[in-house]
């Protein structure tokens, strides 16, 4: 059941694709167009074979308790999986759209591990407000390559996107040992 791999030599040239065009478009303002009409359902774009869709995602309840532990924890920068981890809260890593509506903001640091990103958030001021429930924000966010697209649905505050599933007060009430 073995495969048959034969191995190129150095004046072989790996096989190229014969032609851009898909679909018969030709120019890449024809392939830009052809992603953003289809991006809604999904498509591959013809150019880099990249499946390209748009998502909209809530601002839902985890995403909320999150924003609240990080807001009573530390409104420096902090590395917020190790702190989820260290407190034994939930991580489900939603929390990190919370960029989008302005909430959180990540640290553009290298780290000295040359990983592409440190870790690193801190709750912006925008945040604040909404933790502390002076502000609302959209409901939704559009999202297309993990950057925003639109903001989508009612307005609504931090309240509300705990749901029945958690107590504002409890929470904000909660004790985090350092």
């Amino acid at each position: 059941m073995g495969m048959n791999v034969r191995q190129m030599t150095l004046d072989e040239q790996p096989p190229q694709e014969e032609n851009v065009s898909h679909k018969g478009m030709v120019t890449l303002a024809e392939a830009r167009e052809y992603v953003d009409n289809g991006r809604e359902e999904g498509v591959f774009c013809p150019c880099c074979k990249r499946f390209v869709k748009t998502y909209k995602r809530k601002l839902n309840s985890g995403m909320g308790v999150t924003l609240i532990r990080i807001y009573k924890h530390s409104l420096t920068w902090i590395h917020v999986i190790d702190f989820l981890r260290e407190h034994n809260f939930h991580d489900s890593r939603d929390w990190t759209r919370l960029k989008h509506w302005g909430f959180l903001e990540e640290s553009g640091d290298t780290p000295e591990n040359g990983t592409k990103k440190s870790g690193l958030w801190k709750i912006t001021p925008k945040g604040i407000l909404f933790v502390t429930a002076q502000i609302s924000c959209s409901k939704y966010i559009v999202l297309s390559e993990d950057e925003l697209v639109n903001y989508d649905g009612e307005q609504i505050s931090i309240i509300d996107a705990l749901g029945s599933h958690f107590n504002y007060t409890e929470l904000m009430n909660e004790i985090i040992n350092l």
